[in-house]
């Protein structure tokens, strides 16, 4: 063998002469091309042949257990294969125990590549990219062999076309290396498009493993990102066996419904529920893009009619109908019984409320499920809420508790409440009905206050409701206040399947801020009143959920805004006083349109229909921060967190704001409180990162949180102040972090992926490099801003992007834009960030004088700017030395 380049011999092999010996000088390696989770890839001449080929060397802990003969074998037997969209293997061998394998050199760049190149794919390409790699796939599994290892890497892209690579290497690894891939943590590549069954200790792998790997790719071909993420391959793996799927559709509103669909079914949990075949997914798919029928069209609500739905025809589970009936049947029987006021067991002392909470109700029999069993509780909670005369703890605080060893009275204690509630949900499929039983508690000494008891059959389902409110009233001879029993009544839904939907959309929207879980919820809520139009808490639930989206940023727009306000008229329209519709309402609002003034008339009409809602004091709080009244805010934060003890998002905006208002160690506090209560909750990191450098520039300590978050938040739950506090902290070794950004990488869409890093860049010195990336940005914002012409944020944004590119006059337009868009006078939280983007425009245009303006103004009211801040911020190494920032500092730092 001759060698090309002596270095890439000596990296290919410990040994050139072992390696010379066993290719027999049949193969020229040239260079290396690259390197992956398993085997370096070198470039060759096949000097028999006359051809250019790629060699393939395994890595070392591979190569330890696996046979050179079942490695043979394996690679023989692929070489059966004939179709144009699969690359051959040419030989095999091991080289000093290493082992190696050859096949032709195909020019073009593999799908990764091209995600990172382009980010999402056009709908038409990234289809027929998949139906290639799924034909070829198809043809193998008819010949016996499955892939087992299908992935974006996997697949080539050469002059247009999908090819399949490395068949039959993985399964010759994977059976006598199993063991050492999950223990090493080799497969962390391949982990996010492994179906369920690779993970577990089954030999069955079959085509049904593939198709579930294929429909991860085209998942992410049209979102961006793989459907499931995380910080280690056990995180993954979580998320592959529990949690959801959420929709493409609601990421790209243009992906035709049907290929949504066909994606659902293929990354089924189980193998069997899945389809029959690859080639069965496929017709799917290319039926779902025939059809056409996208989320992308406009909401139109039906209107409520008498007529049965069409979705009549598709009910639910049998089991599952009496079961809902029964939980909604039970917030009525409980509430109604509650709302009497005169618990003549331990009648509060005079003027006082009773406090009172719900435990998690416990889900018995062969099919319970512990979710619709949080649903009950849950919704009990709701109702009782809406009874004025009660103080009830959020449903939120009280989840802790499921299988509690502690005693009523101490849960009570550390509730602050005189009266619990808990019960049980058993489903007797043999008879397909259903038991639901539930206790009123009195804590202080544990007497049973009142049992309900209730056997429905599926025949009663439709009737229970109002039928059981009514039992209750009369046998405890109570009569309660007409809107309550009216408004109580109205919450309901005769749809079990709309209610099921509304049950897996809470579970999903309180789970977490990620993209993920926020399009679970959308997802959940829109089936629910598309199953049920005339369920006003769904419609409420689906426009606060639009209303989220645009906040996050995840799918703002005008069209967005349109949906939420929709949805909440709509429930509005059917229920004029569902608390819940004038929460909507005012999300819409205070989020999409900063109209504070009828925000708060909206919250606080909520607050009047359900005074013990502690979501109400929660936005209260927010608009009235918003408006400059922080003491306000501060003092709505403290009744939401009575009301919602053990939910860390009342806590953490108290802490957040008086952050905000440099109250640095009372912040301190309740920041640490809110990630004690939520570990996984990121903005409660983001915001003690900032709190340690606004107080003292403390960067160290900063890292140590950044790590602690890292730990415990996946990537795809970031959002993108975190990258931006990422990009001060590990200031200057931002390398390995720059290499981990991606569009659709840690909650960042393409343009903020080409500005975070162009930024980061720029702080490096590494001008040129930093150019492309924010020339990048700059062409996505102005698409942005064309699109979004009223969002502050975009016009910042691109002003950092245009003074990175010293386009002086520009940058200073959008800044200022940006600054009318969205003054002080008008926000007093947000308003102050056109102050400081500014303040960093004309730092990075190398203007000292007027940057040390613009921070001084933001230094001189509540904001997220201190002078600690400022002599961290890498941004300002140009300008922190000059005169104008060292008189800043001095004048700040004498008060």
């Amino acid at each position: 063998m001759e060698q090309n380049d002596p270095q890439a011999a000596a990296d290919l092999l410990n040994s050139g002469d072992a390696l010379r010996a066993a290719l027999k000088g049949r193969y020229v390696v040239q260079r290396e091309l690259g390197r992956g989770g398993m085997a370096t890839v070198y470039l060759a001449e096949d000097r028999e042949q006359g051809r250019t080929v790629a060699v393939k060397l395994l890595r070392q802990e591979l190569s330890f257990d696996t046979g050179i003969e079942r490695f043979r074998r394996e690679i023989e037997h692929v070489g059966r294969l004939n179709h144009p969209n699969i690359v051959p293997i040419y030989d095999a061998g091991d080289a000093d125990g290493r082992l190696f394998y050859v096949m032709p050199f195909v020019e073009g760049e593999s799908l990764r590549q091209l995600l990172v190149r382009r980010g999402q794919l056009p709908l038409e390409e990234a289809v027929r990219f998949v139906v290639e790699a799924g034909e070829a796939l198809a043809y193998a599994h008819e010949q016996g062999l499955v892939h087992r290892d299908i992935k974006p890497e996997n697949l080539l892209i050469s002059r247009g076309h999908a090819l399949v690579c490395d068949f039959g290497v993985a399964r010759a690894v994977d059976e006598s290396n199993e063991a050492r891939l999950t223990a090493t943590g080799l497969a962390v590549g391949t982990s996010a498009y492994m179906s369920p069954e690779q993970w577990g200790e089954t030999r069955r792998i079959d085509g049904a493993a593939d198709q579930y790997s294929l429909a991860c790719v085209l998942y992410e071909l049209l979102a961006g990102e793989p459907p499931f993420m995380g910080p280690t391959p056990h995180a993954i793996m979580a998320r592959h066996f529990q949690a959801p799927v959420p929709s493409v559709c609601i990421l790209r509103p243009g992906v035709p419904m049907g290929v949504d669909q066909a994606i659902q079914r293929a990354l089924a949990k189980v193998p069997a529920d899945r389809f029959p075949s690859i080639g069965a997914f496929l017709d799917a798919v290319r039926a779902g893009v025939a059809g056409g029928v996208t989320y992308a069209t406009p909401l139109q609500l039906p209107v409520a009619t008498d007529t049965p739905s069409a979705s009549a025809a598709r009910p639910a589970p049998a089991w599952r109908r009496p079961v809902l009936a029964v939980v909604a049947a039970a917030v009525l029987g409980v509430a109604g019984f509650l709302a009497a006021r005169q618990l003549r067991h331990d009648a509060p002392a005079a003027g006082e409320s009773p406090r009172i909470a719900v435990l998690p109700f416990r889900g018995d029999g062969a099919t319970a499920d512990p979710q619709l069993a949080d649903g009950t509780a849950e919704a009990i909670t709701d109702e009782l809420a809406g009874i004025s005369g009660l103080r009830v703890i959020a449903y939120s605080s009280t989840k802790k508790y499921r299988d509690s060893q502690l005693s009523h009275r101490d849960i009570a204690r550390e509730l602050d409440v005189g009266y619990l509630v808990e019960g049980t949900v058993r489903w007797l499929g043999a008879n397909d009905s259903v038991h639901l039983s539930a206790r009123l508690v009195r804590a202080a000494d544990d007497e049973l206050v009142k049992t309900f008891s209730f056997d429905v059959p599926s025949g009663s389902a439709t009737r229970i409701h109002s039928q059981l409110a009514a039992n209750v009233a009369e046998a405890l001879d109570i009569v309660l206040v007409g809107d309550e029993q009216r408004r109580l009544t109205s919450r309901q839904t005769r749809s079990a399947e709309a209610f099921e939907y509304l049950v897996r959309g809470n579970a999903a929207y309180n789970r977490s801020w990620s993209r993920a879980d926020v399009l679970s919820a959308l997802d959940f809520y829109q089936k629910a009143v598309d199953t049920d139009p005339t369920f006003a808490l769904a419609q409420a639930k689906l426009a606060r959920t639009h209303a989220w989206i645009h906040r996050l940023r995840i799918g703002p727009g005008e069209a967005r805004l349109l949906a939420a306000k929709q949805a909440a008229d709509r429930a509005l329209a059917l229920d004029p006083n569902l608390a819940e519709g004038h929460i909507a309402l005012g999300l819409y609002y205070y989020w999409g349109r900063q109209d504070y003034e009828r925000a708060i008339q909206e919250f606080t009409r909520a607050g009047q229909l359900q005074p013990s809602d502690a979501e109400v004091f929660l936005q209260l709080g927010n608009v009235s921060r918003r408006q400059g009244k922080f003491r306000e805010a501060i003092e709505s934060y403290r009744r939401s967190a009575e009301l919602d003890p053990n939910s860390a998002r009342a806590w953490f905006n108290l802490g957040e704001t008086l952050l905000f208002i440099r109250q640095y160690a009372e912040a301190r506090k309740h920041l640490e409180h809110a990630t004690a209560l939520a570990p996984d909750f990121l903005e409660a990191y983001t915001q003690r990162m900032r709190l340690v450098l606004n107080e003292r520039g403390d960067v160290a300590a900063a890292r140590d949180i950044l790590r602690t978050a890292e730990e415990r938040v996946p990537p795809n739950a970031w959002r993108p102040p975190m990258v931006e506090l990422t990009r001060v902290i590990r200031h200057p070794n931002l390398d390995e972090f720059l290499a981990k950004l991606r569009p659709g990488a840690y909650g960042l869409d393409t343009a903020l992926y080409h500005l975070e890093k162009g930024t980061m860049l720029w702080q490096l010195q590494r001008l040129p490099a930093a150019r492309v990336q924010l020339d990048s940005a700059r062409v996505r914002l102005e698409r942005l801003r064309d699109d979004q012409p009223d969002q502050s944020w975009i016009y910042q944004s691109l002003a950092v992007a245009e003074a990175g590119l010293g386009h002086a006059d520009a940058a200073v337009r959008a800044a200022s834009r940006g600054e009318e868009l969205q003054p002080p006078s008008k926000d007093a939280l947000e308003g102050v960030g056109p102050l400081s983007n500014f303040g960093t425009v004309y730092a990075m245009l190398g203007d000292a004088r007027k940057s040390a303006v613009y921070f001084d103004s933001a230094l001189a009211r509540p904001s997220w700017a201190s002078v600690a801040w400022l002599r961290t911020e890498p941004m300002l190494a140009g300008v922190r030395n000059d005169p104008a920032f060292q008189q800043l500092f001095a004048r700040w730092e004498r008060r």
